[in-house]
């Protein structure tokens, strides 16, 4: 058993660095830190543990003790063994999980177990030989594990672009032309369309009949935070560093850029418990910050440029990064009267207090506004009454949707009012989507409403929409009418699916120089940054992921502002956030909850 223990010490430090290895690849978690060593430690004793564990198996069946050679190779079986499932169920044959996937995975389970028998048997009279060949394999397992932990880089690392050097500001060439950017987030023209055509959304369609319009190809993962980084910076999350809605602190105090159910393991052996753990919300969860933004926006590159450009709600933005103009982050709407203040809402800080006079709270919400979204026809005050006790998780979240959506309404409209002097401003609606998750599957759902009170939910997302074309209206109406404007969503939405298959989303691009067509056309999420770049006359980066639209702009303006090209829009002196007081734990907790009565997290 002494032979067992040594053998299974050294394969579980070869299979941590391993695991150390993968766990850093895919997760990002590049380049290695101290923390690392808490970390690595657990997964030593995790491989320890179940290395031993296949040795004790094989001594409570009397093999071990009849077969002395074998014993030695038991841990290394033990751990190849449970590798090769991992690896079958989970990368190679994860779906679907069938009887053929079943017998593939007993069948390579079993392998390890053969070929250890097999070796054993040919050493059986020299146990001593057994041990040394075993402790070998070990050794080389370690080596391995050396060597991947050496030269691992982290997934999607591409040759990066060198940023430009301090002080090297890119040039606006004047064009004559502003752009208003509107973020629609979740819109579907599944949705969309029939409304246009009843008539149910008069300043979208007034908004597409003088502009063109698309389907916009978006982006895995599905992620708001994610697409809206990407949109604003024309980058993969690889390069702009946002992977999920979360962020999971780790024992030892490893930040990991996402939530433990969406994380790859190499193994089944870190992955259930870590999985499990995160079940019983063991790890503490936490949303991304600007700060952790690792690459420039286009608002930044116009605000560089001397351009004037204010950005509002918008996903990661808080704590608030200055621009030449406004930036409003998205917990802006979290302020509450009389509640725990909150730092670095607002930049220029100056327009902190001003501006709180905008915000909805969700107590300025009554349930009779909620019910607007709602079928009550044939309930009596107290059939209202019992509906609401009823359903109280959804007015609940309706109340905060609609106080979110209304502050970001109130804020728009208010600066646009107090400044036409713009250049670049983009306001970005979260509840679109949010009312989605929430009654997708009553929108054509058969039934009684009187047996089945949920289906009062089928007129949500219509009237929702005609709620946020009414505000499409009032912000328009303060956008000047020789602007451009883009309005885009990150995704669509489907049956069954929700956006976890990544439908096209919406955009519609009108006003300036956009040359109106009745056609719809094909956009990409990567196309927003560089287009919206090329038509104030901002250089273009050639690291970016899509490129610029100007063939949607008339011939004139086209050839008489060809795209700029630059090496890349990072600069080695990029403003950083400031540094704000630390985040009350109740708002954050109450975010996190949220998402996972969303479904984004278990």
């Amino acid at each position: 058993m002494r032979s067992s223990v040594r053998v299974a010490a050294v394969a579980a430090i070869g299979y941590a660095l391993l695991e150390m290895a993968f766990f850093a690849h895919r997760n990002q978690l590049l380049p290695w830190e101290a923390s690392h060593v808490a970390l690595a430690a657990i997964f030593f004793a995790l491989h320890f543990a179940v290395a031993m564990a296949g040795s004790v198996a094989f001594l409570v069946i009397g093999t071990g003790q009849r077969f002395r050679s074998l014993m030695p190779f038991i841990p290394i079986a033990t751990l190849f063994s449970v590798h090769a499932i991992s690896f079958f169920r989970e990368r190679y044959y994860a779906l679907p999980r069938d009887l053929g996937g079943t017998l593939g995975t007993l069948g390579l389970g079993v392998i390890p177990f053969l070929v250890a028998i097999l070796v054993a048997g040919r050493l059986r009279k020299r146990p001593d030989d057994a041990r040394t060949v075993a402790t070998a394999i070990a050794f080389l397992v370690v080596l391995v594990g050396v060597f991947r932990v050496a030269t691992v880089e982290p997934m999607g690392s591409g040759e990066a672009t060198p940023p430009r050097v301090a002080g090297d500001r890119v040039e606006a060439r004047a064009t004559g032309a502003r752009v208003f950017v509107f973020g629609f987030d979740g819109a579907t023209w599944d949705v969309l369309d029939p409304l246009i055509a009843d008539g149910r959304l008069p300043n979208l369609a007034a908004l597409a009949s003088r502009g063109r319009t698309f389907a916009l190809d978006t982006i895995r993962p599905t992620f708001s935070p994610v697409i809206w980084t990407s949109v604003a910076t024309g980058k993969d999350r690889f390069q702009h560093g946002i992977h999920d809605v979360v962020q999971t602190r780790l024992p030892g105090g490893t930040m990991l850029h996402r939530s433990i159910e969406r994380t790859a393991f190499l193994t089944k052996t870190t992955g259930v418990l870590f999985r499990a753990m995160d079940a019983a919300r063991l790890f503490k969860l936490a949303p991304y910050r600007s700060g952790q933004v690792n690459a420039t926006s286009v608002w930044e590159v116009a605000s560089e440029a001397g351009l004037s450009a204010s950005q509002i709600e918008w996903y990661v933005s808080w704590p608030a990064r200055p621009l030449n103009g406004v930036t409003v982050s998205d917990r802006f709407h979290l302020q509450s009267p009389g509640g725990t203040p909150i730092s670095g809402l607002v930049s220029p800080e100056a327009l902190s207090e001003p501006l709180q006079e905008q915000v909805v709270t969700e107590d300025d919400i009554s349930v009779e506004q909620v019910l607007e979204f709602v079928d009550t026809e044939g309930l009596d005050v107290l059939g209202r009454q019992d509906w609401v006790d009823e359903h109280a998780a959804f007015v609940d979240e309706m109340r905060l949707n609609l106080a979110r959506d209304l502050t970001t309404r109130n804020v728009t409209v208010d600066l646009l009012s107090r400044d036409q002097d713009w250049d670049l401003f983009g306001t970005y609606f979260r509840a679109v989507d949010l009312t989605h998750h929430l009654t997708w599957r009553y929108r054509g759902a058969k039934g009684d409403r009187f047996k089945r009170s949920e289906l009062r939910l089928r007129p949500t997302i219509t009237r929702y929409h005609e709620f946020m074309d009414r505000i499409v209206g009032e912000v328009l109406a303060e956008v000047p009418k020789d602007a451009v404007v883009l309005l885009v969503s990150d995704h669509g939405f489907e049956d069954r699916f929700a956006h976890s298959r990544a439908p096209r989303g919406v955009a519609i691009l009108a006003g300036g120089p956009v040359t109106p067509s009745p056609d719809r056309g094909r956009m990409g999420i990567y196309d927003v940054a560089p287009t919206v770049a090329a038509i104030l006359g901002l250089p273009v980066a050639a690291d970016l992921q899509g490129r610029a639209r100007l063939d949607l702009m008339n011939p004139a303006f086209a050839r008489e502002n060809p795209v700029r090209p630059i090496s890349t829009w990072e600069r080695v002196d990029r403003n950083a956030v400031g540094d704000v007081d630390e985040a009350d734990p109740s708002i954050e907790d109450a975010e996190i909850e949220r998402l996972r009565a969303l479904g984004y997290l278990r």
